[in-house]
């Protein structure tokens, strides 16, 4: 008799998917880095930190993203990283320095920047840790210009810097442009309800083997996307996040290295990203082929599967549902006093906000203009209508129909108070008529 298997690659599984992350801030950086990367043949000293005291923590019960324990650097507050996913767009600004080894990577100014840094020294001849990125960039900013930086450095007297968090056989660091749902794929675990711009095929691979006398055909299917589900399935706050993933280099024995562990964001304070540390994972040893944890005890970790075992014949029947669906953005944009042309934090704000609109219909776009009550009623009036002006040309330029441009007004001055921040503002209200295509599928026998 012949049997059918049906195999599906699943990213993690359901029970990982749902537990929930602790996470605790720290008093001591110091005492938290010599717990989690203390002894494995490695002796640690000169404990450093530079950024704010809530951009890192410590993790546990870390199931969601496949570490039990650790320590997390935010270029936000660690705490916004607790799940559920409630939102899109997490953003706790620190309002800190960004760094020049990170700037130099993103080719744009850093912002908020975390930095661990300690020095080691290695009894064996490779040292190794595991990791994860995640970031609340995924997806909406997947091949764009914003992608927030990390970097792992390590250096040593007469040794050139080098960054250790690289995609897994190659030369090329990680980042959001080259680790998602489209660029090696198999290393990313989307964690989105913002459908993804691009749909990835299902792609099938039929084969035939025969054990104990009995014919089996499987039929695997890879890259199912992940972004198909309504809601996000893991317990925690960003919008995407990387498998466990590894760094490592090669050492000489007893010789004293540096390792600075470094995120911030790119170009502006907005959207937090993270980078989580396994706790034990650093190690120092002998062979290049030393796996930790996750990868250590599940081999097939980043093609993980369940196969199903019929006696009938299997199809999946795919159909699909499609509905429109109507969504309001509302956002504020801030000037200075008695100032109405746009900086580039703003312009970088906006560019933001607009940048999935030309794959989405707009229906309505209302922008409205303020001051606060110093001068006179006529001159608030003109500055007004001259910040909502420049909110209009901004927008248009950013490929916005004008059309859908229903009404740019200006209301003057609001409130009695002449040096009241809040009310030098533009406000931007966005409507937007968005088709969803729901995928169903469904395993039938016949």
């Amino acid at each position: 008799m012949k049997h059918v298997c049906i195999t599906i690659i699943l990213v993690v599984s359901v029970l990982i998917s749902y537990s929930q992350i602790k996470i605790t801030k720290v008093k001591e950086v110091k005492d938290l880095i010599e717990e989690n990367f203390s002894g494995n043949e490695l002796e640690i000293t000169s404990v450093r930190f530079r950024g704010k005291k809530r951009a890192i923590g410590q993790f546990e019960n870390g199931g969601v993203i496949s570490m039990n324990k650790g320590i997390i650097l935010s270029t936000g507050n660690v705490m916004k990283a607790l799940g559920p996913n409630k939102q899109s767009g997490t953003s706790g600004r620190n309002f800190s320095w960004g760094n020049r080894y990170l700037s130099k990577m993103a080719k744009t100014r850093t912002k908020d920047a975390a930095i661990v840094e300690f020095d080691f020294i290695p009894k064996s001849e490779f040292i190794s840790f595991n990791f994860v990125f995640a970031s609340e960039e995924y997806n909406e900013f997947v091949g764009s210009n914003f992608n927030d930086v990390f970097a792992f450095v390590l250096s040593s007297k007469g040794m050139k810097p080098k960054n250790l968090a690289k995609i897994p056989g190659t030369g090329s660091r990680i980042s959001i442009n080259r680790v998602n749902y489209k660029k090696n794929s198999e290393y990313y675990i989307n964690n989105s309800s913002i459908p993804t711009r691009r749909v990835v095929p299902i792609k099938s691979d039929t084969t035939f083997f025969a054990m104990d006398g009995v014919e089996y055909m499987v039929v695997q299917q890879k890259n199912v996307k992940a972004a198909r589900a309504k809601r996000p399935k893991h317990n925690i706050e960003f919008d995407g996040f990387t498998k466990v993933l590894q760094a490592k280099a090669r050492v000489k024995p007893n010789k004293k290295y540096t390792l600075k562990i470094a995120i911030a964001d790119a170009g502006d304070r907005i959207l937090d990203s993270g980078v989580f540390i396994e706790y034990g994972s650093f190690n120092s040893h002998e062979s290049s082929d030393f796996k930790y944890g996750v990868l250590k005890n599940d081999q097939d970790y980043y093609i993980q599967s369940d196969t199903l075992k019929v006696e009938k014949k299997d199809s999946i029947v795919r159909t699909d549902s499609v509905y429109t669906e109507y969504y309001t953005i509302r956002d504020t944009i801030y000037f200075r006093s008695n100032k109405f042309e746009l900086t580039p934090g703003v312009k970088q704000k906006l560019a933001h906000m607009m940048v999935d609109i030309p794959n989405e219909k707009i229906v309505e776009l209302n922008i409205s203009g303020y001051c606060d009550a110093k001068g006179s009623r006529r001159y608030n009036k003109e500055l007004s209508k001259k910040r909502a002006d420049e909110i209009r040309k901004f927008v248009l330029q950013q490929g916005v129909s004008k059309e859908v441009i229903q009404q740019v007004v200006a209301f003057g001055e609001v409130g009695k108070s002449k040096e009241e921040k809040r009310n030098r503002k533009v406000e931007i209200e966005i409507r937007i008529e968005k088709t969803i295509t729901v995928v169903n599928e469904k395993l039938v026998t016949y």
